[in-house]
């Protein structure tokens, strides 16, 4: 990964935001929610990739879906809480070939991964940041010339430190008697947005490092070793200290953390799992399943609230640690698929799609709310 330090001037197209809900949004929203209508109404649900929020703005990705124009997820949306207009913000330098992955808003400032597509599977990338109020980039880290990545690199960042997971193919230098071939190094690098500095805090062949996250005071992400028995672990950096360790807390995934607390579920990606509380401060578990099933997916967590998707997209839920219960759960609709949320502010964000269960319905429609708990 090569890091650096440039600049360049920002232009984005402005979108109208529609200030009214449109049919089917009343079930999902209150009055005093905000409603904004996504200019593209397909939304992905994938870690690092969902709608991100500060006090004033919120961002997002988007499609039109496959095989259409705009199905590209090359861009990043973003609205101002307060005048409802919409912009987009982010374009992928590399075109038609881009995508944007991780991305995530910490008060006006955006850091997000593009990436491009080329033949044989190979992905450049870059980790920019970019300055909502300025319009201006900085290119913060690029993969180094000579490296070959085939998995975009995930990120955490609280605007001031930027953590970066990077998986990169193993140089045939590092052959054992398992050969080189589908070997892979993953680095972990922390990025100080203040100093421009960045520091290797842990690299090794065949591991995957994943879930990124950072706590007040620490930097997390899980380990997990591909081996003939699969291991994995929540690695910890104190950031003061700057020493590495272990929390003794199983196979997670999913990690999420705001202020001393972190949320994760159990197990890997992709298998289910239960959502679980944990005090960093206190270093112990505090509820051991949040939402009472193994359903729940992608949580978040900040100050008291914690919110999070149902696997199947069919439900969002809002938990206060503060009322130890659920206190808020959006409507179940056949026609209702709901995408990933966010908090920030004592705000919950989340994206959903409206999309007829019949043919000859009307056209799908995406929508971005943001909602204060009661």
């Amino acid at each position: 990964m090569t890091l650096g330090a440039t600049t360049w001037p920002w232009s984005g197209k402005a979108t109208s935001a529609a200030t009214q809900p449109l049919p089917g949004v009343s079930r999902v929203a209150r009055s005093s929610d905000t409603v904004i209508t996504s200019p593209r109404p397909f939304f992905v649900p994938l870690n690092g990739q969902g709608p991100s929020l500060s006090s004033t703005h919120v961002v997002w990705t988007a499609t039109n879906g496959e095989g259409v124009s705009g199905s590209e997820d090359d861009r990043i949306f973003a609205a101002d809480l307060k005048t409802k207009h919409v912009d987009v913000v982010v374009h992928s330098v590399y075109g038609a070939n881009g995508i944007i992955g991780s991305y995530v808003l910490a008060g006006m400032s955006l850091a997000y991964v593009d990436t491009g597509f080329t033949t044989g599977g190979i992905l450049p990338w870059r980790v920019d940041i970019v300055d909502l109020k300025t319009k201006h980039v900085f290119m913060a880290a690029t993969l180094a010339a000579g490296v070959r990545a085939r998995i975009p690199p995930q990120i955490a960042y609280d605007g001031t430190h930027l953590l970066i997971l990077e998986t990169a193919d193993a140089p045939a230098a590092a052959s054992t008697t398992r050969g080189a071939v589908g070997r892979t190094r993953g680095t972990v690098v922390l990025y100080s947005t203040t100093t421009h500095q960045s520091k290797v805090l842990t690299s090794a062949l065949d591991v995957l490092y994943g879930d990124p996250a950072l706590a007040t005071g620490t930097a997390l992400w899980t380990t997990t070793i591909y081996t003939s028995r699969l291991t994995s672990a929540l690695t910890t950096y104190d950031l003061a200290r700057h020493v590495l360790g272990v929390l003794p807390v199983g196979i997670v995934s999913q990690t999420a953390a705001g202020g001393d607390s972190i949320v994760w579920k159990t197990g890997l990606t992709g298998v289910p799992g239960l959502l679980q509380f944990y005090s960093l401060k206190d270093r112990r578990l505090l509820s051991a399943n949040l939402s009472g099933t193994d359903t729940g997916t992608f949580p978040e967590v900040n100050g008291s609230l914690v919110s999070w998707t149902d696997t199947q997209g069919q439900r969002i839920q809002i938990y206060s640690t503060a009322a130890g219960r659920i206190v808020y759960s959006a409507s179940v609709a056949p026609d209702h698929h709901y995408g990933l949320t966010a908090i920030a502010a004592g705000r919950v964000v989340w994206v959903y799609t409206v999309a007829a269960i019949r043919p000859g319905g009307p056209p799908p429609r995406g929508y971005v709310v943001v909602h204060t708990p009661a």
